[in-house]
């Protein structure tokens, strides 16, 4: 996340005028496009993470690991 909010900083003191708009022409349009798809990008990643902790298994206590028969271990 840190380079991304630097290159966002860097992105709005560039452009803070005009004229640095104006002459951009086309490749600010591809910028904003390459930076939507990259923050889309990043917030699926974020929910999949996020998924995954809430649905991680859950560490197994130990004794029941012990006293398993050998049916019991074949089937987990």
């Amino acid at each position: 996340m840190y380079h991304e909010s630097s290159v966002c900083n860097l992105l709005e003191v560039m452009l803070y005028h005009r004229t640095a708009c104006e002459n951009s022409e086309d490749a600010l349009v591809e910028l904003i496009d390459y930076c939507a798809r990259k923050f889309i990008n990043m917030n699926n990643q974020a929910k999949f993470y996020e998924d995954r902790r809430n649905n991680a298994a859950k560490p197994a206590d130990p004794r029941t690991v012990l006293n398993q028969t050998a049916d019991e271990e074949i089937t987990k």
